[in-house]
């Protein structure tokens, strides 16, 4: 039945149209479904998990610097914070982050390096800084003078100690 002053029929007629579509594309319908959840559990199983870890960091743009006595009007503030946010991805941070959590002393790290890493060129030391630098996801958040700060590794408490 087909209303003409809108040209449309009754919904389980439409329904109906989609069913019959659908089991004579079966094949390919299951198919594709069979593919999208053996390939979610691969994933799920092949990939180890993700653990995040965020730290808020407050910078104080209104009172001057005390060692430089460097002052940030507002015309600077995104340029200063973007500078803090390439710092904190520094290698010279990132390695100093590195020596505090001991991680350049870690025997699982080191012949970790030794099976993987040193086919990368980097010296260990670059090579665990790298890994921290990789890991990191810092953004600006909006309106204020705050940065957040987020780690992701496979390990939990890598995560919370280097957050």
């Amino acid at each position: 039945m087909i209303l003409p002053e809108f040209g449309l029929t009754p919904l389980p007629i439409h329904l109906l149209r989609i069913a019959r579509i659908l089991w004579a594309w079966r094949i390919l319908v299951a198919t594709a479904t069979i593919s999208c959840v053996l390939g979610g559990f691969f994933v799920i199983l092949k990939f180890p998990p993700r653990y995040e870890a965020t730290s808020k960091v407050q910078l104080d743009v209104i009172q001057p610097d005390p060692v430089t006595g460097f002052h940030v009007n507002s015309k600077n503030i995104v340029a200063y914070m973007t500078a803090q946010m390439q710092l904190i991805r520094d290698f010279q941070v990132t390695v100093r982050a590195a020596n505090d959590l001991g991680w350049l002393d870690s025997p699982e790290l080191q012949s970790e390096y030794a099976a993987r890493g040193s086919a990368s060129g980097m010296d260990f030391s670059r090579w665990v800084a790298s890994r921290i630098g990789g890991g990191l996801l810092i953004n600006n958040i909006e309106d204020s003078n705050v940065l957040m700060i987020r780690f992701r590794t496979s390990s939990p408490d890598a995560a919370r100690s280097v957050a």
